[in-house]
């Protein structure tokens, strides 16, 4: 007798569970999906409330058809319908990070590669590497010792080369889509 009531218990806690799940699943992952699937919203804006790369998109459009894009921190660069890379370290072994040391050492070789603009999206967690290259707020340079120890990390010394080169005027910000930014690389 007691066994069965635990059966009956544990399959209530299994029910219960199963509605909580997909109770959370429609409110977080589907809610949004769901305007477009039934027509009461566009793709068009469903992409542009959900994806920055998506706004910026519409901006880029409007560049040279000869634009080619360094993207960092964006995986949806399918939605750029202009030449690009996937400019992060890891992602392939054509931009040479390893050899630069200064922010002209990344501009000439990002100019030597054919790119013209960067986008970063900033929606990451690193919260300090906005104020480096002066996003919304005042440049706040890194230090010595953050510089010094990011130069020494491949996966992080992008970002010192960034800002160095918007810090010296290298790079000039052309647009902000929310949390993300399209920079022009001037030489």
């Amino acid at each position: 007798m007691a066994r069965a009531r635990w059966k009956h218990v544990l399959a209530g806690a299994i029910a219960v569970q199963c509605i909580a799940t997909v109770i959370v699943l429609f409110k977080f992952e589907t809610q949004d999906q769901v305007r477009v699937a039934i027509g009461t919203e566009s793709l068009d804006e469903f992409l542009t409330g959900s994806l920055a790369i998506y706004r910026a998109n519409k901006y880029i459009q409007t560049l040279p058809k000869d634009s080619r894009i360094a993207l960092y921190d964006e995986v949806f660069g399918f939605y750029v319908d202009r030449d690009y890379f996937w400019a992060n370290p890891g992602h392939s072994m054509l931009i040479p990070y390893e050899s630069m040391q200064s922010a002209s050492d990344y501009v000439i070789a990002m100019r030597r590669l054919g790119f013209t603009h960067i986008y970063i999206n900033l929606f990451t967690g690193d919260m300090r590497f906005p104020a480096a290259i002066g996003y919304g707020t005042d440049l706040l340079p890194y230090s010595e010792e953050e510089r010094s120890a990011m130069m020494l990390n491949l996966d992080l010394r992008w970002k010192v080369l960034l800002a160095d080169a918007s810090a010296q005027g290298l790079i000039r910000p052309q647009a902000t889509f929310g949390m993300s930014v399209v920079f022009s690389i001037d030489l």
